[in-house]
């Protein structure tokens, strides 16, 4: 079974607590100067899916206008607008009747181990009708996980938003999934199943009436760790894993040569940087940032319209234009 589309969650995630997006959306908000849903999607495109169905609510328009203008070209990309008044289950329930075929589902602000979709692709080869889930027994966030399964062996037998009382037999599980057919009839059906009024209804709600039904496939793919983007702090942790795993880890405004440089850093173009600062380790500064003369900036990201006053000594902190949020990484 060859994957061609992949759906993407783009509307605010109601577990995702931010001070970072009174001036953008939170699937804007910045992953080493790409923001979320395009670090998500890059993932998909890499693995050679390119058709992709985004859902946005009434407030993400600049989504759609970043993909549209500035991602990349030989795509196929469809917008689906949900209202704040309809339920995520009424809203892929259109997607999966307009689809009726296998898809990759994913929230904006799910990241687990790259080599896991290659591994669910895989999976997904050999079981044509089976929701395959990403599990792991370990979470790079520092906000509470809220999505467990109950296993036996790779079978799901169970979903739920709190720990199950036999934490051996269960596993943490990542907002991202390839819905096999049996999920994709399910959700045909789901207005009948599920009601349609629900302002906040969650993926995890949806899945969790799937395990419950009769006959219901349910597979477990294994992936080493699962980093749901839920706070700001977790959002400092994707772009700490960003730049040990060196990507987009680039210097791309001009320097004083006074300005040491400690790696592995990510500047922006439009940077300003005062002379003698000290930029590094781990230091996301995304274009419109300012830094003052002979700051030292450690473990930290200063966003756009952010500025470090000069002498400053910062670390551990996303730094906007109007708050500092600490930020601390374990």
């Amino acid at each position: 079974m060859t994957i061609e589309y992949a759906v993407v969650l783009a509307i605010a995630s109601p577990s995702h607590v931010s001070g970072l997006t009174k001036s953008r959306p939170h699937a804007m908000l910045p992953a080493l100067g790409k923001p979320l849903v395009v670090r998500v999607m890059n993932q998909l495109l890499q693995h050679n899916i390119k058709k992709f169905i985004v859902v946005v609510g009434i407030n993400e328009g600049s989504v759609a206008s970043y993909l549209n203008t500035n991602w990349v070209p030989n795509v196929e990309l469809e917008f689906v607008l949900k209202s704040d008044y309809e339920s995520l289950s009424s809203t892929l329930a259109q997607i999966a009747r307009k689809l009726d075929q296998a898809f990759f589902l994913v929230n904006y602000n799910t990241f687990t181990q790259p080599q896991f979709i290659s591994t669910a692709i895989n999976m997904a080869e050999n079981d044509t009708n089976s929701l395959i889930l990403a599990g792991t027994n370990s979470t790079l966030s520092q906000s509470n996980h809220h999505a467990f399964a109950t296993t036996n062996n790779n079978s799901v037998t169970g979903i739920s938003s709190a720990p199950p009382d036999d934490l051996s037999s269960s596993m943490l599980i990542a907002n991202m999934a390839i819905c096999g057919m049996s999920f994709v009839q399910f959700l045909k059906d789901l207005p009948m199943r599920v009601g349609t009024g629900s302002l906040h209804q969650q993926l995890i709600d949806i899945l969790h009436v799937y395990a419950q039904t009769p006959d219901q496939q349910v597979t477990l793919g294994r992936t080493a760790w699962i980093l749901h983007v839920n706070s700001d702090q977790d959002l400092m942790l994707l772009n700490y894993q960003l730049l040990e795993e060196g990507r987009d880890a680039h210097i791309l405004s001009e320097l004083h040569p006074s300005v040491h440089i400690n790696y592995p850093v990510r500047i922006d173009p439009g940077v300003s940087i005062g002379q003698h600062a000290e930029i590094g380790p781990h230091v996301y500064l995304e274009n419109g940032a300012s830094i003052g003369t002979g700051a030292k900036i450690r473990r930290s990201i200063v966003l756009d319209r952010a500025s470090i006053p000069p002498k400053s000594d910062v670390e551990d902190v996303v730094v906007a234009s109007n708050k500092i949020i600490p930020s601390s990484i374990s």
